[in-house]
């Protein structure tokens, strides 16, 4: 089966502090894999990591060893055009920050197709915008004008999720969308983050419970290194205590 995402004994200090210690991680292509551990444990670096950690400056001091890849492509042997390439073919949900708040919510999901490569013309970029609005019932939040400051967490959410769809990504990362959320609207988000077998997904939670259904396979991110669960079934033999706690009824009421 094709990987389409892979750490091979990648380890990443930041700011002279470690993230990963050794991690190993192989994702099948068309695969959702939930990477899962308590708050701080390093998930949203290693989701920017297999970006090709963007924003990160030279003071930052970042030091990574190993092999990262996607699609088979070592990212950090890419030059910055196959990067950014690379980059615009994948999806990054983060939740409540991934909007861009001084742009009203049409502009900001098809954002990824106003730099002019996609081929698509004026009418066509907001017709494929206004399809995905319909299919993900939020076509009220193409009003224009109507910016991020305006939605809540949950349209936040969905509007993120449109602009990976009007994108048309094959690998989705996420990095904790449900974090503010309650049970009822983060099963909600989880199901429609999930639904179709088309694209890749890797998720970064928190929260276990609401991808009990929907997930492929686990990993638990601790200490610095990936541990492989498995599906849903295998996480009944999990000896991890954050896994018991989680599996035994979340932190959610």
């Amino acid at each position: 089966m094709t990987t389409a995402i892979a750490l091979r004994d990648v380890s990443l200090s930041l700011g002279g502090e470690r993230i990963l210690d050794g991690a190993n991680l192989a994702l099948p292509v068309g695969a959702t894999g939930v990477v899962m551990g308590e708050t701080g444990c390093g998930k949203s670096s290693l989701l920017r990591l297999l970006l090709g950690l963007p924003g990160y400056q030279r003071e930052d001091r970042a030091e990574i060893g190993g092999i990262v890849e996607v699609r088979g492509a070592s990212i950090f042997d890419l030059g910055s055009g196959d990067l950014q390439a690379m980059r615009r073919s994948m999806g990054l949900i983060k939740g409540a920050g991934g909007l861009i708040e001084n742009m009203d919510i049409r502009r900001n999901i098809g954002l990824a197709l106003a730099y002019g490569t996609s081929g698509l013309r004026v009418d066509q970029v907001a017709a494929r915008c206004q399809a995905v609005l319909e299919d993900l019932g939020i076509e009220h939040l193409a009003q224009p004008g109507l910016r991020p400051v305006a939605l809540n967490l949950e349209e936040r959410v969905y509007a993120e999720l449109a602009r990976t769809r009007v994108a048309e990504v094959d690998i989705l990362l996420a990095d904790d969308p449900t974090i503010g959320l309650g049970v009822g609207a983060s099963q909600r988000v989880v199901d429609r983050l999930c639904e179709g077998a088309a694209q890749t997904r890797l998720i970064a939670t928190t929260w276990l419970q609401p991808y009990l259904e929907r997930a492929d396979a686990f990993y638990l991110l601790a200490d610095g290194r990936i541990r492989l669960l498995g599906d849903a079934d295998a996480l009944a033999a999990c000896d991890h205590p954050w896994v018991r706690a989680e599996l035994a009824g979340g932190h959610r009421v």
